[in-house]
């Protein structure tokens, strides 16, 4: 048995290369490194282990190459002490599909786990013991035992995507970290390191992960509010209905001086691929920035630089320039509501060339900022061109060459982007899911708002989606139900099913509000998009509120390690504590609490954000009894 000890933690390794973490209250055993070939599990390596006080080597030669796997103590740039991982290989040759594992197999008796999604939504939370679900995440990941934690923190960028799986039970069983090389030409592998923490705040140690893995460090972020036409219009705007919000914004006395943004998304063009006005803007994209700048707004648009469809020039003429499947061809690999596309390829020259016109071209017309779509889809293809370029590349070379296009004139915001691209050409990210103005969207993009919390303002601006509010009881609006999106799946043979009869807006005023919150909370983008001249007296108090209050600091999710979704928000204004937040997820009264003097805040009353009520605090203790999904957010 070889072992050393750091940062309270101790790695214990046995002659078979079996490795055991292990930390106060807390227990990750039965870790054995492992490889796979075209799906195929190879053989378990026989390894050679050397040791000294701070760090254990396992050395090993297998069928396909050779590995090194250095288990070491490590001090991060905040000074904080743990233990590092890292695999260091040789392929004998360039594999087709070859999977490694630091370890694999682990186990580890759990009351909570929570980890990122690759991109946009995907993040994980949940309460063990639990039915039997496997998972991966990717990034970062927490493992909570009773109060006690292990923070595992994977390079943001590298040359192949490290992922964490495992299946949640009764326990954590099947606990892997894994690296994968498909169709790509490299045989040198080198993950970074992976690095393990633990301690009593392990969401100061996302933060520290989040702060060493920008290329900008401290990038410039300024809060801007901003309404975009998505969520209410989808793809039937028009460059009227534009405009008329943007008239009514601008006529507005208080959202005036709020909001600088007016962003143009899917549906103004001809299609994907061929990014010019459809008949919907008939005065053509130049004169609608010039009239939203007029307006004294930003225009904003939105495009998906590497959706190809079918019908689209590139498509029929320039098959060259697209992604490929397993047998080298053009593939049709992006869908979405059940539209079909071909993927560009980044790798190619010459569609670098298309990406850099065509964004040069729209922030010649006046846009100021893009939200690039779709991004991550790109990787549904199998093959590239140049398989020099591993996949964990590909985002990064669409917003390079995009940035490139822009040269500074524009931000952009990254959607569906996947994290790994960096931040270095990105000024806000999508973190959650779409949002619609429906109580199930709010409840699921609560988990991933809450998990990406450590990347806002240190990475990027993190973008919880849309701050939506129409509901019956927010808006006048005879079309408020009309707009059906999931009929694109009945087919014919279908019997009736209720799910395709889906409406986008199902708010009451009192989910509307936690919506709200948490949009305040995740201290981000904050995007309005609904129909502004259909808002109601109610609605438009909401609106005029939200974007009135002070701007926080990315508000501090005290249960988020103990709870499926947080419940419990602190939240920070210029320094101190000034807003607390309580959410009600269930279908039953719930009575919650936030002991605020353990927070070192001394209120003896708060006022009710939403209704202008006073809040008694009695022992340093802020509590109520909340209806169903409903919240308290109080002003300190």
């Amino acid at each position: 048995m070889f072992q050393f000890s750091n940062g309270g933690i101790t790695v214990k390794v046995g002659k078979d290369g079996r490795i055991q973490f292990e930390a106060a209250g807390i227990s990750l055993s039965n870790c054995l490194p492992s490889f796979a070939l075209e799906g195929q599990a190879l053989p378990p390596c026989s390894w050679e282990i050397t040791a000294n006080a701070n760090q254990i080597v396992l050395r090993s030669t297998n069928l396909v190459g050779r590995w090194e796997i250095l288990l070491s103590a490590m001090r991060n740039a905040a000074g904080r002490e743990g233990v590092s991982l890292r695999m260091k290989g040789a392929l004998n040759a360039p594999v087709h599909d070859f999977d490694y594992s630091l370890i694999a197999g682990a186990t580890a008796e759990l009351t909570h786990f929570q980890g990122q999604g690759q991109r946009m939504g995907g993040a994980k939370s949940f309460l063990l013991p639990q039915t039997e679900q496997n998972f991966a995440v990717w990034y970062t990941c927490v493992l909570t035992n009773k109060g006690n934690h292990f923070v595992f923190t994977a390079p943001l960028r590298s040359a192949s995507f490290l992922e964490f799986r495992g299946t949640a039970g009764n326990a954590l069983s099947n606990f892997a970290i894994v690296g994968n090389f498909h169709n790509v030409s490299t045989t040198e592998i080198d993950t970074g390191d992976v690095c393990l923490f633990t301690g009593n705040d392990p969401q100061a140690a996302l933060e520290e992960w989040a702060e060493e893995n920008a290329t900008i460090k401290n990038p410039t972020i300024c809060q801007e509010y901003g309404w975009n036409s998505w969520d209410y219009y989808r793809w039937t705007i028009t460059e009227e209905e534009v405009l008329e919000n943007a008239r009514f914004i601008a006529n507005d006395p208080i959202l005036s001086k709020k909001i600088k943004r007016i962003i143009v998304d899917d549906g103004w063009q001809y299609c994907y691929g061929e990014w010019e006005p459809n008949p919907y803007f008939p005065h053509g994209m130049k004169y609608l920035a010039d009239q939203i700048t007029a307006l004294g707004f930003e225009p904003g648009l939105w495009i998906a630089p590497t959706i190809i469809e079918p019908h689209c020039r590139i498509a029929q003429l320039d098959s060259d320039m697209l992604a490929l499947s397993e047998g080298g061809q053009p593939t049709l690999a992006f869908r979405c509501m059940q539209r079909f596309g071909f993927l560009l390829d980044p790798t190619v020259p010459k569609s670098l060339d298309f990406l850099r016109d065509l964004f040069d071209k729209y922030a010649g017309m006046g846009f100021k900022y893009f939200k690039l779509d779709f991004m991550g889809t790109t990787l549904n293809a199998r093959r590239f061109h140049d398989e020099s370029v591993p996949r964990s590349e590909i985002s990064r070379l669409i917003v390079k060459a995009v940035s490139e296009g822009v040269k500074g004139r524009a931000k952009i915001l990254g959607c569906n982007y996947v994290f790994g691209g960096g931040n270095e050409f990105v000024n806000d990210v999508r973190v959650s899911s779409d949002i619609h103005a429906r109580w199930d969207s709010v409840v699921d993009n609560a988990i991933s708002t809450a998990v990406n919390a450590h990347t806002n303002n240190r990475l990027w601006r993190n973008d919880p989606d849309f701050a939506v509010i129409r509901g019956q009881d927010t808006s006048d609006d005879p079309d408020l139900l009309r707009l059906r999106c999931m009929y694109v799946y009945t087919r014919p043979e279908d019997k009736y099913r209720a799910l395709d009869d889906y409406v986008l807006s199902d708010l009451t005023l009192p989910q509307a509000e936690v919506s709200l919150s948490l949009v305040l909370m995740a201290a981000g983008a904050i995007n309005l998009s609904d129909k502004m001249t259909r808002l109601n007296a109610k609605g438009l108090d909401l609106v005029h509120r939200l974007v009135s209050a002070p701007i926080g600091e990315t508000a501090v999710a005290l249960d988020q390690f103990e709870s499926v979704r947080p419940a419990l928000w602190l939240q920070k204004v210029d320094g101190r504590f000034a807003r607390a937040l309580l959410i009600n997820w269930t279908d039953q009264n719930q009575e919650l609490q936030i002991d605020l003097a353990k927070h070192g805040i001394t209120a003896t009353t708060a006022k009710d954000f939403w209704h202008d009520t006073t809040i008694e605090i009695s022992q340093g203790i802020l509590k109520a009894t909340l209806p169903p999904t409903s919240c308290l957010l109080a002003a300190l």
